[in-house]
């Protein structure tokens, strides 16, 4: 165990409680600085189209236990029943979506949703998922149950630690990785997780949300 803890960085104990404390002041700063913002595309949601603000999704958190990511509304409502019933009459759609687990040109989002999601701005309400302490400022990707038995051995790694709002390959690879390189850097990450590397991502970040370059 000891072993396995120093060669996966993030896995030690006082490294975990360092990123927690970080995670608890920097989502906290955020959520009063950004309220003005998360006030407004809460009103543009309203008006964008009919449905709740929120959309919340359960996902896989730190030891395997469920949690419930929030993000702002960016598709139609029954979007889920549209996705299977699309995936069911196009195969080209069908095999992209086996391969990346999104689709590039998704008719299920909303013409403010793609704006949103373009910017990254649908993510922020997990904001208070950090604050919570369900997920990290930057971290793995927060993968979604129906996932697990496709992560194979990635998942006893990946899945011992809190999943990030942003991550190593959320701002390497973006929407043209692999669900499997995924999984490759996602646990890269893990095993050289240091403060210098987070300081990176969040830098990087910035400039992938300035760009444009969205899921």
């Amino acid at each position: 165990y000891l072993e396995l803890e120093f060669h996966y960085h993030l896995l030690a104990r006082r490294n975990r409680w360092l990123k927690r404390g970080i995670d608890l002041v920097g989502s906290g700063l955020l959520l009063v600085l950004l309220s003005p913002l998360l006030a407004l595309l809460t009103l543009m949601v309203l008006i964008d189209s009919p449905g709740p603000v929120f959309f919340r999704q359960e996902r896989l958190g730190r030891n395997f236990q469920r949690f419930r990511v929030i993000k702002f509304r960016t598709m139609v409502i029954g979007a889920e029943e549209k996705l299977a019933k699309l995936l069911q009459e196009d195969p080209v759609a069908k095999a992209q979506y086996e391969e990346y687990h999104k689709l590039e040109n998704d008719p299920r989002v909303t013409k403010l949703g793609d704006f949103l999601r373009k910017f990254s701005l649908d993510e922020l309400p997990q904001l208070w998922n950090v604050f919570i302490g369900e997920m990290s400022l930057s971290g793995p990707r927060a993968y979604m149950p129906a996932e697990l038995d496709e992560m194979g051995g990635y998942a006893p790694i990946i899945l011992r630690v809190t999943p990030g709002m942003t991550g190593w390959w959320q701002v390497l690879g973006r929407h043209n990785t692999t669900f499997e390189k995924r999984l490759k850097m996602d646990e890269y990450y893990i095993s050289n997780w240091s403060l210098w590397m987070d300081v990176y991502i969040f830098l990087k970040t910035i400039f992938v949300v300035i760009d444009g370059d969205g899921a």
